[in-house]
C-alpha cells in the first residue's frame, strides 16, 4: 500500500489504514484505525487541512499529504519519529 493515493468516501483497505495511522500518531488526530474512510476520518483530516490552512474539504489527496506528518520506520532499534513526508510505499 502506498500513502500517494485518493481515497473517496467510504473506501476501505491498507491506504485507508496508513492515513489513520498517521492521522493518529504523527498530526494529534485520536481516530479508530479501522482501515474504513468513514466519518470520523474526514473529520480528522478536515481538522488537519484547516490547521495548514489548505481547502477543507474532508478528502485526502496530494495537497493533504504534503501538509500531513508521517510516521518513520525506526532506524537501528530506535524510535520512529514523525516526518513530513510520507515514506510508506
Amino acid at each position: 500500500a502506498s500513502a500517494d493515493c485518493t481515497f473517496s468516501r467510504g473506501q476501505s483497505g491498507e491506504p485507508v489504514e496508513l492515513v489513520q495511522v498517521a492521522l493518529n500518531v504523527c498530526n494529534g488526530q485520536p481516530i479508530a484505525v479501522d482501515g474504513v474512510n468513514g466519518d470520523a476520518t474526514r473529520r480528522a483530516l478536515a481538522n488537519v487541512q484547516s490547521a495548514h490552512g489548505i481547502r477543507v474539504d474532508g478528502g485526502y489527496g496530494p495537497a493533504t499529504r504534503e501538509v500531513m506528518a508521517w510516521p518513520t520506520a525506526p532506524e537501528d532499534g530506535g524510535p520512529g519519529v514523525c516526518a513530513p513526508r510520507p515514506d510508506v510505499e
